[in-house]
């Protein structure tokens, strides 16, 4: 195998994995069924570097049809997301954090209190 078929290859694997086919299925109260998947690295970054949308662009960048994965709410503006009831956004955020493996302050002064550093993300 020469390293140029090794890296067709891996170009390949890299776009099926870009496609982020990756999601589950769940009930949030208000809402009823939805999808969530996995951020990509575009919608990380730009959640990461919010100042003051980060909670419509981390739902918009999870909440997708329980169908076909495809994003549901790309469409609508930060402000629309923005009218959604707290409760239902709080139930909403609580699953997106799960099923990305992100951690709430929460839950790191838990672990902390706990004797247990949280793990830091690497550059």
């Amino acid at each position: 195998m020469t390293s140029k078929t090794i890296a067709v290859g891996l170009a390949a694997a890299f776009l099926a994995v870009a496609e982020n086919k990756d999601f589950i299925v769940d009930e949030v109260e208000g809402l009823g069924r939805i999808g969530l998947k996995r951020l990509s690295l575009e919608d990380r970054d730009a959640w990461v570097t919010a100042e003051n949308d980060s909670i419509p662009i981390i739902i918009k960048g999870s909440v997708c049809d329980p169908e076909t994965g495809e994003l549901s709410l790309k469409e609508l503006t930060n402000d629309q997301i923005k009218k959604i009831p707290g409760h239902i956004a709080d139930e909403l955020l609580k699953k997106i954090y799960k099923h990305n493996g992100i951690k709430t302050m929460a839950e790191i002064n838990a672990e902390r209190e706990a004797g247990k550093e949280p793990e830091q993300l690497k550059n």
